[in-house]
């Protein structure tokens, strides 16, 4: 998934933000990436879905956000 954007947890936790955004026009940049991602590793997006609910709602991957987050401020 790195050549599609997706280098870590936190990029992974980026675009599942994004699909829950209010803002139209970033939901639907993240939907296209999301169809795209799907396609490209040969998976259904429902699939898709599941893997990136399991890694955002795992506990280090919180962590990893979080501080993650944090050095960008």
């Amino acid at each position: 998934m790195r050549a599609l954007g997706i280098r870590g947890v936190q990029h992974a936790n980026a675009l599942a933000e994004s699909l829950k955004s209010n803002d139209a026009e970033e939901k639907k940049m993240a939907e296209g990436n999301f169809r795209e991602i799907a396609k490209v590793l040969g998976v259904t997006e429902n699939t898709l879905k599941m893997l990136l609910h399991q890694v955002t709602e795992d506990p280090y991957a919180q962590f990893i956000v979080e501080i993650w987050c944090s050095l960008k401020r």
